[in-house]
């Protein structure tokens, strides 16, 4: 019984970190996990990509400005390198820059910014704010940051000699083709349930595609509960020993007992029973 617990210790340890997020995570960034095959119908639904962790490879950007361009909707939130580095590779006429927006109008806090909702994306809730967020470039401006927004080019949170005021937006849309893309540089702006909804509701044509995200490129998989494109095989390591503690587990549970009931005893060896003799004989 005590081995038995042992065993069943052990395959728990060995279970829980394969069925744990980070497992699930990709680790090679030279991967290409997106291509045009595994890709959803691009006349059918809408691809959000929500803060990646893993880089783009250039056959997965390139596939992914081909799949908008061919009629699908992607929507990127995103405010790290990855993003800055994907709409780079894919080439759109709109991209995200490597430069964080403070403003110094709002209560004295330059770090918050009020946004001026243009009506782009229907649903948008009135009185948003963003803080520090990176500046994006090209498209349809959904949102308009105040006149005396300023590119913090050294990240310090204050007007210095060289940073100018910002000329973009935080929130864009463009056209590429007969599809839609969408960035939105405030990830956090996206946790807030109305603001998801309406973004969501514009790539989905008001649900009349289906949503999926990409959960290949980051641990973040299917962060609100909806369907999951491309999620990433646990690690082989893993693999191998989950595999291994539950064939463990079923022979220490199953397999052994059973042995043991059916074999037969083995007869006392001649020694054993001189020995029994003489041990009797002395009581």
């Amino acid at each position: 019984m005590r081995l038995r617990n042992v065993a069943f210790g052990l395959a728990a340890l060995a279970i829980l970190p394969a069925l744990g997020p980070a497992a699930f995570a990709p680790a090679d960034p030279g991967v290409i996990r997106l291509s045009r095959a595994s890709l959803p119908s691009s006349s059918e639904s809408a691809l959000a990509i929500v803060e990646p962790s893993v880089g783009f490879t250039d056959a997965e950007s390139a596939a992914l400005y081909q799949w908008v361009f061919d009629g699908g909707h992607l929507l990127l939130v995103d405010d790290s390198a990855v993003g800055i580095d994907l709409t780079a590779r894919m080439g759109a006429p709109v991209a995200l820059v490597s430069v964080r927006l403070f403003s110094p109008i709002f209560d004295g806090t330059p770090e918050r910014i009020p946004l001026l909702d243009l009506g782009t994306i229907p649903g948008l809730p009135g009185g948003l704010t963003t803080s520090r967020p990176l500046l994006v470039l090209g498209g349809h401006d959904a949102v308009l940051v105040p006149t005396l927004t300023w590119a913090d080019r050294n990240d310090n949170a204050r007007p210095d000699l060289g940073e100018v005021l910002a000329r973009g937006s935080i929130m864009s849309v463009v056209d590429i083709g007969s599809g839609v893309f969408v960035i939105l540089s405030d990830p956090r702006l996206y946790e807030r349930p109305e603001v998801r909804d309406a973004l969501d509701h514009f790539i989905t044509e008001g649900g009349n595609r289906d949503l999926v995200f990409d959960g290949s490129h980051g641990p973040r998989v299917d962060p609100y509960s909806t369907n999951v494109l491309l999620t990433s095989a646990p690690p082989r390591v893993f693999a191998i020993t989950l595999l291994t503690a539950v064939a463990l587990v079923a022979f220490l549970v199953i397999a052994r007992p059973a042995v043991t009931r059916i074999a037969p005893r083995r007869p006392p060896r001649a020694d054993d029973e001189i020995v029994r003799q003489a041990l009797s004989e002395l009581e």
